[in-house]
């Protein structure tokens, strides 16, 4: 099912003609959460008679999860991660930012409208902040991301927290970088070697997500290096004495 599918079939649920009978399926505003995970990972809505051709139940389980607003189960995962271990941040900013409340919005399992704002709150917001710091999380993107040949640019120095480095702090950092190598520039073109070493940039913010990425790059390359030595240089034969 694509996007414009999903919003297509999207809606307050919908029941299920089955050999002349309507059968509700259930509603998962009053499943657990931990049901609806486990439903999202199976891929199959559950009370769906088994007599229910095996073909059927991926369509039948696409409409369930586009009627409910929920999402792919790797994404519903990752969305009760930071459910859990950031709630009162992402509260704060999911209200400040686009006005919705996150309780309601969790209970009414709108998961994937809620996915879709926070992977768009401003880079400054607290949420992002305080998940930028999280080393855990951290490491578990930048592993997938590095399997995937993406990489971050690489920050100097510690920085300024997240909270403070807003667009405008970022746009004016360029500039003030700029105006720097000029100004370097002008006078080491008179006085040469005697202007010293070019100007450093100015410290952007230095987090977990950032460090990550290194890292897990860092492994990546170092793992293919070592895999090319292998297939290039003839393993050394033991010599019997």
């Amino acid at each position: 099912m694509n996007d414009i599918d999903f919003l297509e079939h999207g809606g307050p649920g919908f029941a299920l003609l089955h050999r002349g009978q309507v059968i509700n399926l259930p509603d998962p505003r009053q499943m657990h959460f931990q049901e609806v995970l486990i439903a999202l990972y199976l891929g199959r809505v559950p009370e769906t008679p088994g007599d229910v051709e095996y073909w059927k139940h991926e369509l039948v389980f696409d409409r369930w999860r586009a009627s409910w607003d929920l999402p792919e189960f790797n994404r519903a995962r990752r969305l009760s991660y930071l459910v859990d271990h950031y709630r009162g941040a992402l509260a704060n900013d999911l209200l400040i930012h686009a006005g919705l409340d996150l309780g309601e919005e969790w209970r009414a399992r709108r998961w994937v409208r809620l996915l879709d704002v926070l992977d768009h709150l401003p880079s400054h917001s607290h949420f992002n902040a305080a998940l930028a710091n999280d080393v855990e999380y951290a490491e578990m993107l930048a592993k997938a991301a590095a399997e995937r040949g993406e990489t971050k640019p690489k920050d100097n120095g510690d920085g300024p927290p997240l909270t403070t480095w807003t667009p405008e702090v970022a746009v004016l950092t360029q500039v003030l970088d700029a105006v720097n190598r000029v100004a370097w520039t002008t006078i080491a073109a008179q006085v040469g070697k005697k202007a010293g070493d070019a100007p450093k940039p100015a410290a952007r913010p230095q987090t977990a997500l950032e460090k990550a990425f290194r890292k897990a790059e860092y492994a990546r390359r170092q793992a293919a290096h070592e895999a090319l030595v292998a297939r290039v240089l003839p393993k050394k034969r033991s010599v019997k004495p």
